[in-house]
């Protein structure tokens, strides 16, 4: 994404072009407000997630951490419905099961295992 934020993106559809003029570029860093939202992404999006992932990681272990990644859109999907109201789609729900079908196979040890 780098030469994406130095470049700068115009427009949000198809017609979004690359603007590498260094003046837009200018205008666009002497914000202070665009400065603070790329901290933001930067120290607490990143940073603080990528620190409590490994926090997380080190004291429940990466199997436990993982099956609760993959628990994330199913999750985002059961809220989306109830508090955002919106439908849930054919393929929302195939995912749904299939995510949750791989959790429980998984989690199966065999006789090695045991």
């Amino acid at each position: 994404m780098l030469p994406l934020l130095l470049a700068g993106v115009q427009g949000a559809s198809e017609a979004t072009t690359i603007n590498l003029s260094a003046t837009v570029n200018k205008l666009r860093f002497s914000k202070p407000l665009n400065c603070i939202y790329l901290l933001f992404l930067g120290l607490i999006a990143s940073g603080f997630c990528f620190t409590s992932w490994n926090k997380a990681c080190s004291i429940l272990g990466t199997v436990k951490i993982t099956k609760g990644l993959y628990l994330i859109p199913v999750v985002t999907i059961i809220f989306a419905f109830f508090i955002l109201g919106e439908k849930i789609t054919w393929m929302g729900a195939l995912g749904t099961v299939i995510t949750i079908t791989g959790l429980f196979i998984s989690a199966i040890k065999t006789d090695k295992e045991k």
